[in-house]
């Protein structure tokens, strides 16, 4: 049996959770049927094995559904699927907390339903988190990805967005808070981290302030109260990638004029 040192979280609604909690992957998600199977797969290519996906559904309405449930069907003994009652959408800090309380791992990773993971982001963040028994949370880069598309004019547009500080090193509290606060450093994204489930869920989990009709910055709010309270290690690895697209929640929400509501 598995020990599931990482959870991860994945969703139906764009938003994910990989739970490198034993390595428990949770995903979340949201009408995400597009890249939904690529994202799933990308856990499963993990080098890393021990892990379990937690799917949590945002309550779509495509049918990215009945693929997470034929997925936890068919893998049970590493996939589980979760909703809201009455099938609802509450927002990914909502969908994010329920996962975290589901994981049983002891890491947990995020994984948005549009991105997915390099082969070799698990075995490598858990072998960081162990060496580094203080700190809380961890991430590296990201690869802006447009070439997905296939489209050879969109291949020049890649890049890797790096941490912007020193890597490879340990931060203890409020340095990265006045780094992210000051608007020099950019956050990572969700895709990217990896974090200790226990000292999460003491800090409250993530902010559910942020649900519907607040979209946007879930994340810097969820990492402002982690940075000021834990350490976190910084590593120069690109572990991820972030896709691009016109119908991300970022992009729908900027379109609609919400971004800052």
């Amino acid at each position: 049996r598995l020990n599931e040192e990482i959870a991860a979280l994945g969703a139906v609604n764009l938003a994910a959770l990989s739970e490198l909690e034993t390595a428990r992957e949770r995903k979340s998600f949201l009408d995400a049927q597009a890249f939904f199977r690529e994202a799933v797969e990308s856990v499963f290519a993990q080098t890393f094995a021990d892990w379990e996906l937690l799917l949590v559904d945002d309550g779509s309405s495509d049918k990215s559904s009945s693929m997470a449930l034929q997925y936890a069907g068919q893998h049970s003994e590493r996939i589980r699927y979760f909703e809201h009652d009455g099938h609802a959408n509450r927002g990914l800090p909502a969908s994010r907390n329920l996962g975290l309380r589901q994981a049983r791992g002891k890491y947990v990773a995020l994984l948005d339903s549009d991105d997915v993971w390099l082969s070799t982001k698990l075995e490598e963040q858990v072998g960081l988190l162990d060496m580094h028994p203080e700190v809380v949370l961890l991430y590296g880069s990201s690869q802006y990805w447009y070439s997905w598309t296939g489209k050879q004019e969109d291949i020049a547009l890649d890049f890797v967005q790096g941490p912007d500080v020193p890597a490879d090193k340990v931060y203890d509290p409020p340095i990265l808070l006045r780094l992210f606060l000051s608007d020099s450093v950019s956050t990572p994204c969700p895709s990217d981290i990896l974090f200790r489930r226990d000292p999460i869920l003491r800090l409250g989990g993530f902010e559910e302030s942020f649900g519907p009709p607040l979209t946007m910055h879930e994340d810097q709010a969820f990492l402002a109260k982690v940075v000021l309270h834990g350490s976190v290690f910084v590593a120069k690895n690109c572990w991820d990638r972030y896709r691009i697209h016109a119908n991300s929640c970022c992009a729908v929400t900027r379109r609609e004029g919400r971004e800052s509501a």
